[in-house]
């Protein structure tokens, strides 16, 4: 696996494995949830076991990150969140550190995805005085016929505009 990490902004690029068939194939995902799954351009995706829990968990506001992506994005049935509503579990950490989630996107999706979490972090961080906060957050994109590429940030909500700008030359560059 090739890995690259930005100094500039704290990015690791990384290539994967992980695509939306490894995600529509989990145990936890019913065949009704999977075609509804597989129609999505952006998969808002589960860390797998924490700590003690084996289950799939969200960070806290995932909920409320999956309906602003929604009601900003044209087409209603591009994103979804890759778990039945009845498994749905949220993991709440108490630090300075803001965890925003993990996320699926095919490329076609990608400048889409990365304006609307750009005025997401912008509406709740930035404009709110918290603009040094520590977000975390990782986004795999899916290309076609390639590996994905897996990028994670880590840094101040601040500076995700510029972050999101390196993350679309980093994937049109085809950089791993």
């Amino acid at each position: 696996m090739k890995h690259e990490s930005t100094e500039e902004y704290n990015l690791t690029i990384t290539e994967s494995d992980i695509d939306f068939e490894n995600w529509t194939t989990k145990n936890f995902i019913s065949p009704q949830l999977k075609s509804r799954l597989i129609e999505a351009q952006i998969l808002i995706v589960p860390t797998e076991g924490f700590r003690e829990y084996n289950g799939p968990v969200f960070p806290v506001k995932t909920e409320e990150i999956f309906h602003f992506i929604k009601s900003n994005i044209d087409n209603e049935q591009i994103v979804d969140i890759c778990i039945e509503d009845s498994e749905y579990r949220e993991l709440a950490l108490h630090s300075n550190l803001i965890v925003l989630g993990e996320f699926l996107v095919k490329t076609v999706a990608l400048s889409i995805f990365l304006g609307v979490f750009s005025n997401y972090i912008y509406d709740n961080y930035v404009k709110k005085g918290t603009a040094d906060s520590t977000i975390r957050l990782a986004i795999t994109v899916e290309k076609e016929k390639k590996k994905s590429v897996r990028v994670e940030y880590e840094g101040r909500a601040s500076d995700f505009n510029q972050v999101s700008d390196r993350i679309k030359e980093i994937i049109r560059e085809g950089k791993k």
